[in-house]
């Protein structure tokens, strides 16, 4: 009878497991996960936040809670998968426009123009239409360097909602910059009013007038508004650090009762100790950031921040063996010390032009703390300063191949390659985040733009295949079009991508980066007048060799077949 009774037992537990029971206990202990996430995020406790998050997300992977959660700890975490998690929590709350929004904001922190428009389009009529939505639309205009735009945008968002001071503010801030007197004068006045307030806006509105009358080089005014500013009870350490800067901006050095002032206050606080050594150090007063850091409370020595500006004032200073003695102390993160000493060799061989030798080195160095993000880091950071490229080059590859999800790696790869107009290795950059992140469609028109720039005859298979596979999916999207109309080109078919390229509306055809190839093409197809206007936009942009190029070759065919007196002056 027991032992009938056991499997009773047992058998209704296996029916409880596969039953509602087991479905309840399972989302139940979800939604725990989630409700642990959240109070990770407010202890600020961004890793053990993300496993709760991802432990919840298994049995909710259509919750808008969640992936709204996943994003805001990306976001705080400064990663830029953040802007894909807030189009989905927006896909999966379409009715919410605070949701749409974030989207769009998150974008444009993270320098995505596309991303943001995108999230705009995605909003219903009445949504696009809130003041929000013109608000995101005015941020939109302004990361697209259209100020006039921006500014019809903010005025509808304070016609939509009069009282709401944000959008006021915001109105106000781009009018300061007005070529009209009137108008500049009453946004200033506008920005006075919401300063004197009590609402928190009152802290930015402060931050507008100070910037304002820097530039108008009111010192008076500036250095009111600055003290102002920083006696506010929610004023930041920031502020502080502002009114230290308004005084370096007007009078070329900083009062020593002001000065003396901030560092009483952070010597209160690791964190705003550390903040104000930085400074000192940025400004050229390193040695002075030395003393005073050790003169704080022997307790604030041992915290990470105050120990890692310790070590930069070394580094500002060129100390490298007392920068070597911090650093092997952990000042900058964990290292292997060994590592350290290697650095501070390959340092010397590259100085006395032995790049050979000193990038065997840096392999090795590499190698060992392959498995060591803040080592990774450190070495990062000494590579930089010692203006070590192909070390700098290297280490962002390690880290980007040892730890996919730092994809900070990878944008700053690409930012290393982009300043030094080296469109091989950028290439090589986008191919590497392709394999690292095969779904990533920024990063795979990236790679087709940089390859048919370095191929000059048709494009190679894969590239015109992905290039059609891009626009195929998006055709909608100006860059994708764009990049399809230069596969085209490439492969003989000039006609053709004019005609793609014509489809775009005029705004998207005057950004200089795409100036560039519909002038081209105007060139190439009917050398139309027209095309002197689109080559001279694309002078304002940064181009890369093969770019510039490609323009040079378009002004001067323009030049040769076209009488007029602009062809002459786009020549010269």
């Amino acid at each position: 009878m027991l032992v009938g009774g056991l499997i009773a037992v047992c058998a209704l537990g296996a029916w409880l497991a596969r039953g509602p029971v087991a479905r309840f206990y399972y989302r139940h202990r979800q939604q725990q996960a989630l409700k642990r996430a959240h109070e990770y995020v407010q202890q600020g406790d961004l890793s053990d936040a993300m496993l709760s998050v991802r432990i919840a997300l298994q049995g909710l992977p259509d919750s808008a809670d969640a992936s709204r959660l996943t994003a805001d700890i990306l976001e705080l975490a400064g990663r830029k998968e953040a802007i894909l998690w807030r189009e989905r929590t927006a896909a999966l709350s379409p009715d919410s426009l605070s949701d749409h929004i974030l989207y769009g904001r998150t974008a444009l922190r993270f320098g995505d123009v596309e991303a943001a428009e995108k999230a705009l389009s995605t909003c219903n009529a009445s949504q696009r239409e809130s003041a929000e939505g013109h608000r995101l639309k005015a941020a939109i205009e302004m990361a697209r360097q259209r100020p006039v735009a921006a500014e019809a945008a903010l005025k509808a968002a304070v016609a939509r909602e009069p009282e709401n001071s944000e959008s006021r503010l915001e109105l106000a801030a781009l009018s300061l910059h007005s070529t009209s007197f009137a108008t500049s004068n009453a946004a200033r006045e506008q920005l006075r009013q919401l300063a004197a307030g009590q609402s928190p806006i009152r802290l930015q509105a402060c931050r507008e007038l100070i910037a304002d009358a820097v530039n108008q080089g009111r010192a008076a005014d500036a250095r009111t508004y600055a003290k102002r500013l920083a006696s506010d009870p929610m004023a930041t350490f920031d502020d502080q650090i502002r009114r230290l800067n308004v005084d370096r901006v007007l009078a070329g050095t900083v009062s020593s009762v002001t000065l003396a002032d901030i560092q009483s206050r952070a010597a209160q606080t690791p964190a705003e100790a550390a903040q104000l050594a930085i400074w000192m150090i940025l400004v050229g007063e390193a040695r002075n950031a030395l003393a005073w850091i050790e003169s704080l409370p022997p307790a604030f020595r041992t915290i990470g921040t105050v120990r890692a500006a310790y070590a930069s004032a070394f580094a500002e200073l060129k100390d490298w063996g007392r920068l070597a003695h911090q650093i092997e102390n952990g000042d900058w993160g964990p290292i292997l010390q060994d590592s350290i000493q290697a650095a501070m060799t390959a340092r010397l061989l590259h100085e006395r032009q032995r790049p050979e030798l000193a990038q065997d080195i840096w392999k090795e160095i590499l190698i060992l703390n392959k498995q060591n993000l803040p080592g990774l880091r450190v070495l990062l950071r000494l590579a930089t300063l010692w203006g070590m490229d192909h070390e700098i080059s290297a280490t962002l590859r390690c880290i980007a191949q040892s730890y996919p999800d730092e994809t900070w790696a990878l944008q700053q790869l690409a930012l290393h390659y982009h300043q030094r107009k080296d469109t091989a290795g950028l290439r090589d950059t986008f191919a590497l985040g392709i394999e690292l992140h095969p779904e990533d469609r920024k990063m795979q028109s990236d790679w087709v733009m940089a390859s048919l720039l370095l191929e000059k005859g048709p494009p190679a298979s894969p590239v015109a295949q992905k290039a059609q596979k891009l626009y195929a999916s998006e055709p909608d999207n100006a860059y994708f079009a764009t990049i399809q109309a230069f596969s085209l080109w490439r492969q003989q078919q000039a006609g053709a991508a004019l005609t793609l390229m014509e489809k775009l509306p005029s705004a998207e055809l005057e950004k200089p980066g795409r100036a560039l190839f519909y002038g081209a093409l105007l060139v190439a197809t009917r050398n139309s007048p027209l095309a002197y206007r689109y080559l001279t936009l694309a002078e304002k942009a940064p181009l890369l060799p093969e770019e510039a190029s490609l323009l040079e070759e378009a002004r001067g065919r323009f030049a040769k077949t076209s009488p007029s007196p602009s062809a002459k002056a786009l020549a010269r």
